[in-house]
């Protein structure tokens, strides 16, 4: 298996996401179209991809914005979109292309990572990434301008533990700026 890094406008990806279709992958289907739409505009910059046999069998899109916190400038990164192939699960490529997706973000520059999970599901293996959940709920404003309250947010630090330490101790709603991962 290999574990690449491709830009998210290459010519190469997009030919590997032709193939790259999860059956039932519904994990949004809770939720209005139009909610949808409104949520999850943001553009990823890259895509870790995990490679067998010249085939996509896992990828984790790879976000990042500049934000303020207490009057500081910060860069957050995101993850989104993990997935993985049903065949190939619980084969360590998760994790894997997660090890890659840390390593990605702090070469880019981010303070911390942001991603948002179903806790009850996947909350103890983000964990094992330096992962921690938010106490509170984060706000994040759609496309359209409207403010939405979201569960499963969780953090992790790459170069600054004090923000995040904050964040994670903090009785107010994280705002993580426009659109979710």
């Amino acid at each position: 298996m290999e574990i690449k890094i491709y830009p998210e406008n290459s010519d190469e990806l997009k030919s590997l996401l032709v193939s790259f279709k999860i059956d039932n992958d519904d994990c949004l289907s809770d939720l209005d179209p139009i909610d949808i739409e409104d949520r999850y505009y943001d553009k990823c910059f890259a895509i870790v991809a995990a490679i067998i046999d010249e085939q996509m069998v896992g990828r984790i899109k790879l976000y990042q914005r500049e934000l303020k916190y207490n009057d500081q400038s910060l860069i957050m990164g995101g993850i989104g979109g993990v997935r993985v192939k049903p065949e190939f699960r619980r084969k360590g490529i998760a994790g894997e292309m997660m090890h890659r997706a840390m390593q990605e973000l702090e070469a880019v520059g981010c303070d911390f990572v942001f991603l948002s999970a179903a806790q009850e599901i996947m909350g103890d293996f983000y964990k094992r990434f330096g992962f921690s959940p938010l106490q509170e709920k984060y706000k994040l404003k759609g496309k359209s301008g409207k403010l939405y309250l979201e569960d499963g947010g969780m953090i992790a630090s790459i170069s600054n533990e004090s923000v995040v330490e904050d964040i994670l101790n903090s009785k107010d709603s994280f705002y993580i700026g426009e659109s979710t991962y």
